[in-house]
């Protein structure tokens, strides 16, 4: 089969190509080498019955991380049985029709992630999938359209990445930080071992423009910062806060909507596009210096709550910052400076409901706390509200327990020791007597990305 493209089967075959569903394969043993065979057998059989008999093609067996070099028509066994979860990486450069036919098998709880290298998924933004063990399916190249997988009910199984991490040593001079998992909508930047504030860039503000998530400060002009954002990554000065010789630097990216408007200090209704009910918007001002401000949804009584990013301090009322809860259409604005104030211009960070999780959960002292999110968290964020607080920024690095952290609040670098979580499949756990993010019935609200 090498070679074998779509377009080059009869137009019968190819309909039924398009419209068989190959159901997925469940294992009583994932070990067994014969369990194994048999799986592919069976799948080479259903293969057989949509192209006729053909020569069997080389089957690789993949358990760990890998890039995958160039490939025609390619078939894969994910071996999920010894790793929890791995990243598999497609060709950088694919050609129109490239083919790859995969079957994940293994642990029940493990997860794939698919880096489409740049590509985009069904015409969508590029960026990475993640895909529960138990499935077969496969992907085609189209040059108009990206990959596209059959058969599409997949489409419940997969959930488009929200964040990523990339890191970098500083030069000092002009350079490019490419191949993201997809290029982010809002990215925080922070150097791992100075005591530089935080850089916060947009695309909506885009290049030489700079925001601080430590301070108040308005949008402020940078010109050796962020010089652009590139189809696969971001083109950086020779900024200290983000490019300086020999320093370590850290990048988180978020995929979420991002509204600017011109504040009116009056009450009024935005519509904000996504779709659904928003559950973590961060406001911030950009022509006038004000605190940041967080809606979250595992607040007490969320829209009226006054919780500042570059603060410490616990929630508190203000009634003016929003007039009803928001839905899923529309934000109800009030009239507070933070928010919506005369002529001051405004970015709201919206963040997707879908693929992410956020609410709250309350400390228990001595013993450990685990939080159920659906998927095991690439990032989390977490802050205590009822109570003075900083805002924890924890990668899941794939050591357990995690026990480094950044403040988002501080220009403090990377902090090594002083918090023990375990990030899980389906959560994370907060480990016993964690005298930061488990104090005993402190209320904790979270973000958890995928």
């Amino acid at each position: 089969m090498p070679g074998l493209r779509s377009s080059q089967l009869p137009e019968s075959a190819e309909n039924q190509l398009l419209s068989t569903s190959i159901v997925p394969i469940q294992l009583d043993n994932a070990n067994s080498a014969y369990t194994q065979k048999t799986s592919l057998s069976v799948l080479w059989t259903a293969l057989k019955r949509i192209f006729g008999a053909v020569e069997k093609p080389t089957i690789s067996t993949i358990a760990a991380s890998q890039t995958l070099t160039r490939l025609e028509h390619r078939r894969i066994f994910i071996d999920t049985s010894a790793n929890s979860g791995f990243i598999i990486t497609l060709p950088a450069t694919p050609t129109e029709g490239d083919r790859i036919d995969i079957l994940v098998c293994g642990r029940q709880s493990a997860t794939v992630q698919i880096n489409f290298n740049g590509r985009s998924f069904r015409g969508q933004s590029s960026g990475n999938i993640s895909i529960n063990a138990y499935s077969s399916f496969y992907l085609i190249f189209n040059s108009s359209f990206g990959w596209i997988d059959f058969p599409s009910v997949l489409q419940s199984n997969f959930n488009i990445s929200q964040s990523l991490t990339n890191s970098w040593t500083g030069t000092g001079a002009s350079r490019d930080i490419l191949n993201m998992q997809f290029v982010p909508s809002l990215m925080f930047v922070k150097a791992r071992s100075q005591a530089y504030n935080w850089r916060v860039f947009d695309s909506s503000r885009g290049a030489g423009v700079a925001l601080y998530s430590d301070l108040s400060n308005a949008s402020t002009a940078e010109a050796d910062g962020l010089l652009s954002f590139l189809s696969t990554g971001i083109r950086l000065g020779a900024n200290a806060g983000s490019n300086q010789s020999t320093q370590n630097y850290d990048a988180f990216g978020f995929r979420c909507n991002i509204i600017n408007i011109t504040g009116t200090g009056a009450n009024r209704t935005i519509s904000h596009g996504l779709g659904k009910t928003p559950q973590f918007i961060i406001f911030k001002a950009l022509s006038s210096a004000q605190n940041w401000q967080v809606y979250h949804v595992g607040n007490n009584v969320a829209r009226t709550a006054l919780l500042n990013l570059n603060g410490t301090g616990a929630a508190s009322s203000d009634a003016t910052l929003m007039t009803a809860d928001p839905d899923s259409i529309n934000l109800y604005m009030g009239t507070s400076s933070l928010v919506n104030g005369s002529t001051i211009t405004y970015n709201y960070y919206i963040f997707d409901v879908d693929n992410n999780n956020y609410g709250f959960y309350l400390g228990a002292g001595a013993n450990a706390v685990s939080v159920s999110t659906g998927f095991m968290p690439k990032l989390l964020i977490i802050r205590r509200v009822d109570a003075t607080g900083n805002w924890f920024l924890i990668q899941n690095s794939g050591v357990s327990p995690t026990t480094s952290y950044y403040l988002l609040n501080t220009t403090g670098g990377l902090v090594s020791t002083g918090i023990s979580v375990i990030f899980t499949s389906t959560g994370f756990t907060i480990s016993a007597s964690d005298a930061n993010l488990n104090i005993l019935n402190g209320r904790y609200i979270y973000c958890a990305f995928l």
